[in-house]
């Protein structure tokens, strides 16, 4: 759009100066590369959508369980004082089913989140991010 602007100000420039030869356009071309940057820029995480492993209705049971404590009701984790911010905090489930299965099973070396792999089996692993996906991932 700034090319537009830039040759329209070029053509009264040179008509105003009995039309000689234009210059090269020089100045237009390298206007064109950050707007052709711009429409490449890969789409925000939290547009991904990732496929539910499990039954979000069966995961809200394991949740109330055994996560709300500190990812709290409302998924925010007290702003992720207590636990990670499944709401505002978009990289958190923008991170692949396979990625956070690891998490829950065996914790998050260096925070608060602990391993569930000995407590919860892989069903309810499985239903609990599913419930998690469905209730704070559309947020």
């Amino acid at each position: 759009m700034r090319i537009l602007p830039s040759l329209f100000a070029a053509s009264f420039l040179f008509a105003g100066c009995g039309g000689g030869e234009p210059a090269a356009p020089a100045a237009p071309a390298v206007e064109a590369a950050p707007a052709a940057a711009a429409v490449a820029e890969p789409a925000p995480a939290a547009a991904v959508k990732h496929e539910l492993p499990g039954d979000p209705v069966a995961g809200e049971a394991v949740y109330k369980t055994n996560c709300i404590a500190c990812h709290q009701a409302d998924g925010t984790g007290m702003g992720g004082a207590l636990g990670a911010d499944l709401v505002n905090d978009k990289t958190r489930l923008a991170k692949s089913n396979e990625v956070l299965l690891k998490s829950i099973a065996e914790g998050v070396p260096g925070t608060t989140m602990i391993a569930w792999g000995a407590v919860l089996d892989e069903t309810k692993r499985k239903d609990v991010l599913s419930y998690i996906r469905a209730t704070f991932g559309a947020k």
